[in-house]
């Protein structure tokens, strides 16, 4: 399922962003938990932040928690 097509974010996705954002709302909702393993500068954040929209559109989660490491 492409989840882009549940929101309509101000940016238009990468295709490595779109495919990245699926794996990730399926991990979140089957698991509660995923990690994106991309490159610095390749839209981690908006990756992240899609994916939290499409989890509050849909009624899965109500908070999240983000942890960045350096």
């Amino acid at each position: 399922m492409d989840y882009y097509e549940v929101i309509s974010p101000r940016l238009a996705p990468y295709a490595h962003q779109r495919r990245n954002m699926n794996e990730l709302v399926e991990g979140l909702k089957n698991y509660g938990f995923h990690a994106l393993f991309m490159e610095m500068g390749t839209g981690k954040t908006k990756t992240t932040l899609d994916a939290w929209q499409v989890l509050l559109a849909s009624g899965c989660y109500d908070k999240i928690q983000v942890v960045v490491l350096f």
